[in-house]
């Protein structure tokens, strides 16, 4: 029972390692079903994109025979993943502690903005929102204009793995002893977890501003036709990263050494860089760097992305053919178990397309299954 994309996501992660995900929606079906661009299937095409291996089972919850639908898909539920307001879930019957008492063996996985306690925790948050409370958001380059707004949703994606991650953990314990228990993740407990490299403050000193510093060992630089990137965080990558450059003189430099002084003074040298990176291509510099041992790649964009072709080797690119919006490429499998890898069993359900089965699954008969669609309390 999720909407937008936290919560549907994590779903899919699980469904796509073979778990059955019924995707419980309105008589409507959520909003990301038409958010976006369109599709030839009948669906947005990010709908589309974190909605596969799912079933629909479209439902009104307002009538009591919907909730009774619903009270009796959970019965036969390992999970209840949602992301839906504590107040409307709480106006459903669908709390916690009701649900303990009537499935002791559900595992209640839930995903929030701010979290379940504290003065805030009743906030409705998107990504951007926690991200700028979060320290996630960058100041734009001129010190003036509004923060950049990042790439991807952060927090919506990584609390999609954290809420995957503690529903495997959930299932495993109740494995070994029975007891269902519940799974929380909030939206900017993860923002502060996408952090942990940065996010640290000792005692007596001024807090850290948690901005990206600026660096000569690690950053993108402009080339002869395009951009790189470069990451030399140690001593030994930075000697590898000099000599490659032709800069073997910058490691005997006593202003530059030892590395500990370097590091200081590192903004320095770093025109020297810009300077002897714009002489060669991008294609040039990877020939020579690659080689050497230091890590470096090719700014990439759009469909430079999409044909990388060792992203489509492991799986990261997931290439398939949808029988109403065709040629189809989208985000791919993450994570591989050599034994149950994941894989795509079915393309994102049409509302409602499920409806019919998963009744069945739970014991309505087909006069009943009649009665339910004649009174529009399930949509088929």
């Amino acid at each position: 029972m999720a909407h937008h994309l936290s919560a549907p996501l994590a779903a899919m992660h699980l469904a796509d390692f073979g778990a059955d995900v019924v995707k419980v929606e309105s008589l409507e079906g959520e909003d990301w079903r038409r958010w976006g661009r369109p599709s030839p299937a009948g669906m947005s095409q990010l709908f589309l994109a974190i909605n596969r291996n799912k079933r629909s089972l479209s439902l009104d919850l307002g009538a009591p025979a919907g909730r009774r639908v619903l009270e009796r898909l959970l019965g036969s539920a390992d999970v209840l993943l949602t992301n839906w307001a504590p107040q409307v879930l709480a106006r459903l019957g669908l709390d916690a502690k009701r649900l303990a008492r009537r499935h002791p063996r559900l595992i209640v996985a839930t995903l929030s903005g701010f979290g379940a306690r504290g003065p805030q925790a009743d906030r409705r948050a998107f990504d951007i929102v926690v991200c700028g409370e979060t320290g996630l958001l960058l100041p734009h380059p001129d010190g003036v204009s509004p923060p950049l707004v990042n790439a991807a949703p952060m927090t919506d994606t990584g609390g999609a793995l954290m809420v995957a991650l503690g529903v495997a953990l959930a299932l495993l314990h109740r494995e070994r002893t029975g007891r269902a228990q519940g799974v929380e993740a909030a939206l900017a407990s993860v923002a502060i977890a996408l952090q942990a490299h940065r996010f640290i403050w000792l005692e007596h000193e001024a807090a850290p501003e948690l901005a990206v510093p600026r660096m000569t060992v690690y950053g993108a630089y402009a080339t002869a036709d395009g951009f790189i990137t470069i990451a030399a965080l140690a001593e030994r990558l930075w000697e590898r990263l000099c000599r490659a450059l032709g800069l073997a003189a910058l490691l005997t430099d006593p202003r530059y050494t030892p590395w500990a002084r370097f590091v200081e003074r590192q903004l320095e040298v770093r025109p020297l860089l810009e300077a002897r990176f714009r002489t060669r291509t991008t294609d040039e510099w990877l020939a020579v760097l690659v080689p050497a041992g230091v890590p470096a790649g090719r700014v990439s964009w759009g469909a430079q992305v999409f044909e990388h072709p060792q992203l489509r080797a492991n799986g990261a690119i997931l290439e398939t053919r949808h029988p109403k919006a065709g040629r189809l490429r989208m985000m791919g499998f993450p994570l591989r178990l050599t034994a149950t890898p994941p894989r795509l069993r079915r393309h994102a359900p049409p509302l409602g397309a499920d409806t019919r089965r998963i009744l069945a699954e739970i014991r309505y008969r087909p006069a009943e299954i009649a009665r339910l669609v004649a009174a529009r309390t399930v949509r088929v």
